[in-house]
């Protein structure tokens, strides 16, 4: 079943690569840049790890994502990396996006399961 999750990881459309902007939700990730602005016009340059954390949610928006999944994907599949690990950069996400920590918008966390970016996502090439 591991196998299997991780594959589709794996099958990640190559042209994701040319993306330079992604927009949703009001929000802007400029990813040459790594910055993220907010719906009102403020910027915010995100670190390494809260940047590629929610660059693979927007590669998959609107879809459950296991923590092993994000793990594999910004950590890589071949790096031994405790599931806690997560909990930070989702924690910073939230907090750029004034998401409340028990009922966010944006940042969903599926109890037992992993996170899902809640928004419709354009992305620019």
């Amino acid at each position: 079943r591991r196998v299997l999750s991780l594959a589709r990881i794996e099958s990640i459309d190559p042209g994701e690569a040319a993306v330079r902007i992604y927009r949703f939700s009001g929000w802007t990730l400029h990813c040459h840049e790594r910055r993220l602005d907010s719906p009102d016009g403020k910027s915010t340059l995100l670190d390494k790890r809260d940047f590629e954390v929610l660059k693979a949610l927007l590669m998959f928006p609107r879809q459950v994502l296991t923590r092993q999944h994000l793990i594999a994907m910004v950590w890589g599949s071949d790096k031994h990396v405790e599931n806690r690990t997560l909990d930070r950069p989702v924690t910073r996400l939230r907090r750029h996006f004034g998401d409340d920590v028990k009922f966010p918008v944006l940042l969903k966390t599926v109890v037992g399961v992993g996170y899902r970016l809640d928004a419709d996502v354009d992305k620019s090439f």
